[in-house]
């Protein structure tokens, strides 16, 4: 549970004994029945789910070819067709 205050301690106090009795679904029950704003299972497993999920859009897309080449020296002729930026 986040953000607590004054208004929602009472629910805390609920909150925490039921975790203390390892009643968790209650103590999940709880929250979603109030208006607090809690960090629940379900968040993170949506956040969890997003990123494996880009990570395999990511692994599937085809590797192209770079737009563009650069050198770190300086060419040995610049007739190559390569120009050096300092």
């Amino acid at each position: 549970m986040s953000d607590t205050d004054l208004e929602h301690l009472d629910l805390l106090e609920q909150y925490q004994k039921l975790i203390r009795y390892h009643k968790f679904d209650e103590a999940s029950k709880l929250l979603e029945k109030s208006y607090s704003f809690y960090y629940g299972a379900s968040l993170f497993n949506m956040f969890e789910n997003r990123l494996h999920q880009i990570g395999q859009y990511l692994l599937a897309k085809e590797v192209k070819e770079a737009l563009g080449f650069y050198q770190t020296t300086v060419p040995a002729s610049p007739k190559i067709g390569t120009f050096w930026i300092d």
